[in-house]
């Protein structure tokens, strides 16, 4: 039997707080798919719809009382949904890198489906058969197979953030973006990551450790509220609109 635990804060404000964030992510998410001429509005909704289902796993589940089976759920749970989060941003970043290197402007999505689905479902299968502990230490298998993925598609993403930065101040291209530059949109976007870095941190931190301290949970609704503005900002004003790049000759010797 399912069994909630009440907040410590404020009566409903958590909850409050949760539903307001869903609202503008989901909003971002619809806004995103009407954007015409943006070729990256498949990531951006991809990674939108993913961390709503990384919030509300992170909301109800700090407030399920724990059990054995609710200790397997949630680690397959939470294992899904930090690694397809990050896996997205990285999808992301990687797609700028490709349009900045190739030229190409068309997306792969064999391997958005692969490095953003597959691979995502099959660490949250492993952390079923073979993590089911209920605590977060480097002593239980749980630790690893969380940490791991997440943070080798964090590095990735730094990687091809950085690397797409170098092309931009390295090659030459006529560009013409009505709001914002690529520099822009690539540090735009790095911050997102890092706020979701923050964000996921933060939230694992509460629910194996300090899931009773009323503060953390605080500035954690705090936290959420201020990237679900962000997010819905970075796609309703930041990103540009339209999007035109040409390599010049000398960059294809």
């Amino acid at each position: 039997m399912i069994r909630f635990i009440p907040s410590k804060t404020i009566p409903y404000a958590g909850s409050l707080c949760v539903m307001f964030a869903v609202v503008l992510l989901l909003l971002s998410a619809v806004r995103s798919l009407y954007r015409p001429c943006l070729r990256l509005r498949l990531l951006r909704f991809g990674f939108i719809l993913m961390f709503v289902l990384d919030v509300v796993a992170i909301f109800l589940i700090h407030r399920l009382q724990p059990s054995i089976v609710f200790c397997l759920a949630r680690n397959t749970i939470i294992s899904l949904c930090t690694s397809a989060v990050f896996a997205w941003l990285f999808m992301y970043s990687f797609h700028i890198y490709r349009l900045l290197a190739t030229g190409e402007t068309e997306s792969n999505y064999w391997m958005i489906i692969l490095c953003s689905v597959i691979i995502p479902i099959l660490l949250s299968l492993t952390s079923f058969f073979l993590a089911p502990g209920c605590l977060l230490s480097p002593s239980q298998p749980f630790f690893w197979v969380l940490l791991i993925p997440a943070a080798i598609y964090i590095l990735f993403d730094f990687y091809a953030f950085s690397t797409a930065l170098l092309i931009s101040f390295s090659k030459q291209f006529d560009c013409m973006v009505t709001e914002y530059s690529i520099r822009t949109t690539l540090w735009l976007h790095i911050i997102l990551s890092m706020l979701c870095v923050f964000y996921n941190s933060f939230g694992l931190y509460i629910l194996f450790d300090h899931a009773d301290n009323p503060l953390y949970e605080i500035a954690l609704n705090s936290t959420l509220v201020f990237v679900a503005t962000y997010i819905f900002l970075w796609t309703n004003y930041f990103g540009p609109k339209v999007l035109v790049i040409t390599i010049t000759k000398d960059d294809l010797c």
